[in-house]
């Protein structure tokens, strides 16, 4: 028999995201699609709708939201497309 109690550690709240407004768009940031570290990295040139640099149409906040994610760090990290919402 032991003498140990162990007690599991509780699980911590998920993050939750919201899309960026156009003031927080990181103009020059790299973005590719979301779960595939294959896909091709395309570069954000403008935040007025915004538009990615070998990308022909212009997509909405809402579409890099739910679509793709970013790195300012030249790719060792990757975050969703959106800002980390504390409550």
């Amino acid at each position: 028999m032991s003498n140990f109690q162990f007690r599991l550690a509780s699980v911590p709240p998920a993050k939750k995201w919201r899309p960026w407004t156009a003031e927080e768009v990181p103009v020059g940031a790299q973005v590719r699609y979301k779960n595939n570290k294959q896909s091709i990295r395309m570069l954000i040139v403008s935040n007025m709708e915004p538009h990615l640099l070998g990308e022909m149409s212009a997509w909405t906040l809402g579409d890099l939201f739910y679509s793709m994610e970013y790195s300012t760090d030249g790719g060792k990290t990757w975050l969703p497309c959106g800002v980390e919402v504390t409550e």
